[in-house]
């Protein structure tokens, strides 16, 4: 139906991933599993929850958030070159497609 992929470090959850069944979207799984694991990390005296994104719903449960950038590192080998080349061109194709365009 759904799940969260998360870190608990040095006091601090960490939520990395969410996913649900479109199936039951109507019915908001992720909301729920995320007020669960809310209320888990408050039970436990966690000291942050950092909710890993800009997304809009996470703006819902925040006060403030943190810039952060993704870095990806390709080894120097012909299986590198050509995944990061495939990177880069994906990235251009997208770039191209209207705002909220097909992915």
């Amino acid at each position: 139906m759904c799940g969260l992929l998360s870190l608990c470090v040095q006091g601090r959850l960490i939520t990395l991933k969410t996913c649900h069944d479109r199936a039951v979207a109507d019915f908001s799984p992720g909301w729920l599993m995320l007020r669960h694991a809310l209320e888990d990390a408050f039970v436990r005296g966690l000291a942050e929850i950092d909710l890993y994104g800009g997304m809009e719903f996470v703006r819902h449960w925040s006060r403030g958030e943190r810039q952060f950038a993704d870095v990806l590192l390709f080894s120097p080998t012909l299986r590198g070159r050509a995944l990061w080349a495939a990177k880069r061109t994906r990235d251009a194709l997208r770039a191209r497609l209207p705002a909220g365009g097909a992915r």
